[in-house]
């Protein structure tokens, strides 16, 4: 398994591959069962992951706008008087 390469010594990536799956495997599924709604959650647990999955992303690009059109005005200057 374990081979030389001139001065290093290698480990094949297929030696750490199996290990890394299954912990991903087990990280996946314990979120899953963390987020997971059951029968007995509240309706507006409910309706907040609805919330969270369908219109936070929509945060994003206007935070992206909001701090591009509020930024620093002296730097603005500076580049707007750089570039003539």
């Amino acid at each position: 398994m374990l081979s030389l390469h001139g001065d290093e010594l290698a480990i094949p990536f297929d030696f750490i591959a199996p290990s890394l799956d299954v912990m991903l495997e087990n990280l996946n599924n314990s979120l899953f069962y963390f987020i997971n709604a059951t029968p007995d959650s509240a309706q507006w647990t409910i309706s907040l992951a609805i919330f969270i999955a369908k219109d936070v992303i929509n945060i994003v690009p206007l935070l992206a706008v909001v701090l591009w059109l509020w930024g620093p005005r002296d730097r603005v200057c500076a580049q707007t008087s750089a570039d003539r």
